[in-house]
């Protein structure tokens, strides 16, 4: 299949009957060829205009960056940031010269000592845990009423864990995505004590609950928006492929899970019906009456641009 060649017009006019048919016979055996090779590839993110969202969890290893393909070192365009020394730091240690007496042989007064040069670290203080100890009291009256304080609503029966700590993890869970057992290892590393998954996990879903009116005031200012974004990607719950959808605005999001794709799985949600303004999406409008504009998405583009350029 190698030999075959592309023939002009003018030899293929000069073929007869039978050489034509054994072309046409040829360029079949190639197409069979091709196709068989392509049945063998499995179609994802980088052969195909599939999105990466649909690799799931069997994704190979980064392409390393070609030598030359960037420079070293920070990237043109990008905004260096210097750190300012502060007019007021916590500590000040003064260093004083080692030796008390000069090589002349007089003692030095380092009560008159000047600032020659000033340096400033930045440090982190080591993390401690404080353990509070309430202790609910009662004043027994004249007359024989008991009367007795109360705990807060957040401290339960025993030993509990604060308010502060309860954030830090969850905040390394849904902020910096860091699995549960991870996040309980960090904070037994730093702090000595270790929650359990099913704490942070139940701590999750108190801090949900907690901004659940929030929520509902970011859904109704994207749908009183003059305009909004809708987009889309997978995620992975309970062992299966689920849909994570998102509408946002510059100042509000809102987040919802859906086991379907598309506008169905926005229409559940509750926005993208209802939005007054004009809707930016590339999720398709299939029934037509609402305004939407249909956008790319940036990360197909590319897919498709790097299956053009390598085939």
């Amino acid at each position: 299949m190698k030999n075959l060649k592309r023939p002009d017009q003018s030899e293929l006019d000069a073929m007869s009957h039978a050489e034509l048919c054994g072309l046409i016979m040829r360029l079949f055996d190639v197409q069979e060829d091709l196709e068989s090779r392509l049945a063998k590839v499995e179609k994802n993110s980088k052969n195909s205009s599939k999105p990466p969202s649909s690799d799931g969890l069997k994704k190979g290893a980064a392409e390393p960056r070609q030598i030359g393909e960037k420079p070293t070192g920070g990237q043109k365009g990008h905004k260096g940031v210097t750190r300012m020394m502060v007019e007021n730091p916590d500590v000040v240690e003064a260093l004083y010269p080692i030796a008390d007496v000069c090589e002349c042989g007089c003692t030095l007064d380092k009560e008159s000592a000047q600032i020659k040069e000033r340096r400033q670290q930045i440090e982190i203080p080591q993390p401690i845990t404080i353990t509070t100890e309430y202790r609910k009291m009662e004043v027994r009256c004249q007359c024989g009423l008991v009367h007795a304080g109360e705990f807060p609503l957040n401290v339960t029966r025993n030993v509990s864990f604060g308010a502060r700590l309860k954030s830090y993890c969850v905040g390394l869970t849904h902020g910096h995505f860091v699995a549960l057992e991870r996040v309980c290892e960090i904070v037994n590393d730093q702090y000595g004590v270790k929650p359990s998954g099913g704490s942070v996990q139940n701590w999750t879903i108190q801090a949900a609950n907690n901004l659940a009116a929030d929520y509902v005031v970011n859904q109704q200012a994207i749908i009183q928006a003059k305009s909004a974004h809708f987009d889309e990607s997978g995620l992975r719950r309970d062992g299966k492929t689920e849909w994570l959808h998102v509408a946002t605005t510059q100042t509000h999001v809102h987040y919802s899970v859906h086991k379907s794709r598309g506008y169905l799985a926005m229409d559940a949600a509750g926005i993208l019906p209802t939005t007054k303004g004009l809707r930016f999406t590339i999720i398709g409008n299939p029934t037509g009456n609402i305004p939407i504009v249909n956008m790319p998405c940036a990360m197909h583009t590319i897919c498709v641009s790097c299956v053009i350029v390598n085939n």
